[in-house]
């Protein structure tokens, strides 16, 4: 009975739901994470450098950016921009003991 049911798909549709739904929960976790760990960053900074604004700033910035990337889909966006450059590579070089062949 079980190969029957493996076979007509129904297994394969729930587990796919099944991972599908674990994937948007652990994004939500992710995203609870880094917003932490980038607050704990600006917090630890600013304490450390004696409540110096300019400090305060730079990390607020770099939190800032690392937010985008991570909880703004900026690395896709990244990604998308620069995929096309890095995948117009240049010739390739052989190495065979002293001699270079392209």
């Amino acid at each position: 009975m079980s190969t029957n049911l493996l076979a007509s798909g129904a297994v394969n549709a729930g587990l796919i739901d099944n991972i599908t739904g674990l994937a948007g929960e652990s994004q939500t976790a992710v995203n609870a994470v880094v917003s932490v760990a980038l607050l704990a960053f600006v917090a630890l900074v600013t304490f450390k450098n004696g409540f110096s604004l300019a400090r305060l700033l730079m990390s607020a910035l770099v939190a800032g950016f690392c937010a985008w990337l991570v909880l703004g889909q900026g690395i896709f966006t990244v990604q998308n921009q620069v995929g096309e450059d890095v995948g117009a590579s240049g010739p390739v070089v052989v190495v065979v003991g002293d001699r270079h062949l392209v």
